[in-house]
């Protein structure tokens, strides 16, 4: 598949950097405008079994596809593995891995801070976006201010968030009537 039109492709996995671009690969990147992450499934074929064996033994390795052609290569996904597995038919080896955008990060990082009265809801989602450490991407150029539905650009009371960071950074976009979307 590589040398068909001069495609190329460069898949690093794990925390060790396993480098895969020779051997014939099957991808899709599912992007979606939605909180949940955006999903990369890649098939390798054909890995030795003690690279196999490295992919799939990895805690929630990170994943990074590049693709494109001969003279212009790009990153196309960049996330962590939720799943790798690999299976045997017939004589074939297939390795496959299951990723998400910042899939680690939403599922494990905490955050556990209390903002003053008057703390503006744009600083409390840049806080809580920071634990999750990801990109503001275009959090600060709102057309207008970011208010909570009651009307307010700040909290009134002061606020507390304890626990799963993703789940608060849901819970004060449901607050202010947004989604947010990781790219």
């Amino acid at each position: 598949m590589p040398e068909q039109f001069q495609r190329k492709y460069r898949l690093i996995v794990g925390h060790e950097s396993i480098l895969i671009d020779k051997a014939d690969i099957e991808f899709e990147v599912i992007r979606t405008l939605s909180s949940e992450p955006n999903d990369c499934e890649i098939i390798v074929y054909g890995l030795k079994e003690k690279t196999r064996q490295r992919i799939i033994s990895a805690d929630t390795p990170p994943v990074s596809l590049w693709a494109g052609y001969e003279d212009k290569i790009g990153l196309i996904f960049l996330g962590d593995a939720r799943d790798c597995w690999s299976e045997h038919i017939k004589t074939d080896s297939y390795t496959h891995i299951n990723s998400g955008d910042s899939e680690r990060k939403l599922r494990t990082a905490r955050i556990n801070k209390t903002f003053k009265v008057g703390t503006p809801v744009l600083t409390v989602m840049a806080e809580i976006i920071k634990v999750l450490e990801i990109s503001p991407g275009n959090l600060g150029q709102q057309i207008s201010p970011l208010t909570l539905l009651e009307g307010s650009v700040n909290y009134v009371n002061g606020v507390t968030f304890s626990g799963s960071a993703s789940k608060s950074l849901t819970r004060i976009c449901q607050s202010c009537g947004v989604t947010y979307s990781i790219q």
